[in-house]
């Protein structure tokens, strides 16, 4: 906020001093910043959203391989009553946190 008022003291003194080219370069300066920044926000939510979705995976994979380790009765058991939850809430979170991605790889839409 501060700085999109130095900046509207500046255009206003340029603007007054009948600068208004150089009031006009500062607004595009001023709009390259702001673009800039807020790449680099979604580039840097997109990566945490990435590193979220392979720990996931991971994690995932762990827990299959140590039902398949377990004996044949607890891991029917474990297939059939635990497996399901847990699938269930990976494909859910997963959905939402690739949702979320897309939403940032495409602002204008």
């Amino acid at each position: 906020m501060q700085d999109l008022l130095a900046i509207m003291r500046e255009l206003t003194a340029l603007i007054r001093a009948n600068q208004t080219e150089a009031a006009a370069e500062k607004v595009e300066q001023a709009l390259k910043k702001q673009s800039d920044d807020v790449y680099k926000v979604r580039t840097l939510a997109i990566t945490q959203i990435n590193n979220e979705l392979q720990k996931m995976k991971r994690d995932h994979d762990c827990l299959e391989q140590a039902v398949q380790a377990l004996p044949e009765k607890e891991r029917l058991f474990a297939e059939q009553q635990i497996e399901s939850v847990v699938d269930k809430l990976y494909t859910n979170e997963m959905a939402a946190l690739r949702h979320e991605k897309r939403k940032l790889s495409r602002p204008g839409r």
